[in-house]
C-alpha cells in the first residue's frame, strides 16, 4: 500500500517553539555566580573578624591608617620616640632636632645638617631654602651628599638650607614653608617635587595622619586638620573607638579599589591627584614671591624612568613642567639629564633613593639651571 502523499506544507515545517531550557541554565547560571558571590563575603568575613586580613577599602589614607595601627597596636609609649620624627598636631611629623648620627644629622631647627641657620640673614649672603621630601633630606646618604648639601659646596659663597622631610607629600612641604620657611627670609625657594609625591597630595594619612587640601569652587580648602597623637591613636584602637572595618559590601570595595588603581598608572589634567597638586604649586609661587622670594621648581624624577619611556612618572612630570611655564617660574625635569646620565656612567643614581652620585648629578644640573635663570652667581 502506497503511504498517503503529505501536503508540502504541514505542522512539520511549521514555527519551532523554544523550550525553557535556555532560560533556565541563565538562571541557574546567575544564582551559582551569586551563591559564590555570596561564600566568598562570608568566607572574607570571616577571616577578617579572626584577625587575619583587613577588610578590603576604596579610601586609600584609611588603608594606611589600618596599616599603621596594627603594627602599633598595644604600644604604651609615644610610637615616634625611636624614629627621628616627633608629633606635629599642624603637619603631622617634623624632624627632631639636633640629631646626631653616624650619617644623620639635624640642627636646631629639624632641618639637614648640623650647621645652625640663624633665622636673620647673614649679611652679604645669598640664601637658598630647599624643601621636599626624603629625595631632598637625603635619604640614605650621609649629611654631606645630599643634593642640598653638594650644592652649598658648588656655591660656598651662599647659604642652601635644606628643609626636606621624609614622608611629606607637596601639601605638607607648602604648609612648613608658609609657617617655618618664610622665616629664613630666602632669595630663592626651591621645591623638590618628588614625582610620587603627587599621589600624597590627595590623603590624610601617608606616614602618620597628616591635613589635605580640597579644592573647593577653584579654591585650595585645608581639612582634616584635627590630627590626633599617636598615641591616642593607638589608644582608640585598643579600645575599639576606631575599628577595622569598611561599610557596605567587601567584594564591592575590592572592585573599586582595583579600578582606582587601573586609573592611577596614568595621570592626565583630569586626574584628581593633578587637580589638587596643581592648586598647591600655584599657592607655593604665589606666596613665594609675596615674601620677596624667588620660587623654583625641581622634578625629581622615580626611577621608573630609567626603564620605561611613558609612565605615570612621565605624565607628573610633563604636567609640572607645563604648570611652570603658565606661572612663570623656571623649572627643571631631571629626566633628561638622568637617562642621560645612566648611559654614559655606570655608577648606579638609586638604590632605593637617590645615591650619592645621583644626588651629586642633581646638585651639579641644578647649579646650572639656578645660572641660566640669573637667580645666582658663580659656583664652581
Amino acid at each position: 500500500m502506497s503511504s498517503p502523499e503529505l501536503p508540502a506544507e504541514t505542522e512539520l515545517t511549521g514555527p519551532v517553539r523554544k523550550g525553557p531550557g535556555g532560560l533556565k541554565s541563565l538562571m541557574f547560571s546567575a544564582v551559582s555566580l551569586l551563591t559564590l558571590a555570596a561564600l566568598i563575603e562570608c568566607g572574607w568575613r570571616l577571616l577578617v573578624a579572626l584577625g587575619l586580613l583587613f577588610p578590603p577599602t576604596s579610601d586609600r589614607s584609611l588603608i594606611q591608617e589600618w596599616e599603621w595601627a596594627y603594627q602599633h597596636l598595644g604600644a604604651e609609649y609615644d610610637t615616634f620616640g625611636e624614629t627621628m620624627f616627633r608629633f606635629d598636631p599642624e603637619i603631622g611629623w617634623f624632624p627632631k632636632a639636633k640629631l646626631r648620627g653616624e650619617e644623620v644629622s639635624t640642627n636646631v631647627h629639624g632641618q639637614r645638617g648640623t650647621l645652625d641657620w640663624p633665622v636673620e640673614r647673614t649679611p652679604d649672603k645669598q640664601r637658598i631654602l630647599i624643601i621636599g621630601d626624603s629625595y631632598t633630606f637625603g635619604f640614605e646618604v650621609k649629611d654631606n651628599e645630599s643634593y642640598p648639601a653638594q650644592l652649598n659646596n658648588l656655591l660656598p659663597q651662599a647659604e642652601v638650607i635644606n628643609w626636606g622631610v621624609p614622608g611629606y607629600g607637596t601639601d605638607q612641604q607648602l604648609l612648613l614653608y608658609e609657617r617655618d620657611g618664610v622665616r629664613f627670609k630666602p632669595d630663592v625657594v626651591v621645591l623638590g617635587f618628588y614625582t610620587r609625591d603627587l599621589f600624597r597630595n590627595d590623603t590624610w594619612f601617608r606616614s602618620f595622619s597628616k591635613p589635605v587640601f580640597e579644592v573647593v569652587d577653584g579654591e585650595l580648602a585645608l581639612t582634616h586638620t584635627e590630627i590626633i597623637s599617636p598615641t591616642e591613636m593607638v589608644r582608640q584602637y585598643t579600645t575599639g573607638e576606631r575599628r577595622f572595618e569598611t561599610k557596605g559590601l567587601y567584594l564591592l570595595e575590592y572592585a573599586r579599589r582595583m579600578f582606582e588603581k587601573l586609573e592611577r598608572r596614568r595621570v592626565d589634567e583630569t586626574s584628581p591627584e593633578w587637580l589638587v597638586t596643581s592648586k598647591i604649586i600655584e599657592r607655593f609661587a604665589r606666596r613665594a614671591r609675596a615674601e620677596g622670594s624667588k620660587p623654583f621648581l625641581l622634578i625629581l624624577p622615580h626611577d621608573e624612568i630609567l626603564e620605561k619611556e611613558v609612565s605615570a612618572t612621565s605624565d607628573t612630570a610633563r604636567l609640572l613642567t607645563e604648570k611652570s611655564v603658565e606661572l612663570g617660574m623656571p623649572s627643571l625635569d631631571l629626566t633628561p639629564i638622568l637617562r642621560e646620565t645612566a648611559r654614559k656612567d655606570p655608577r648606579p643614581l638609586y638604590k632605593g633613593h637617590m645615591t650619592a652620585w645621583g644626588n651629586e648629578v642633581t646638585a651639579r644640573a641644578l647649579l646650572e639651571a639656578l645660572k641660566k635663570e640669573g637667580l645666582v652667581e658663580g659656583g664652581s
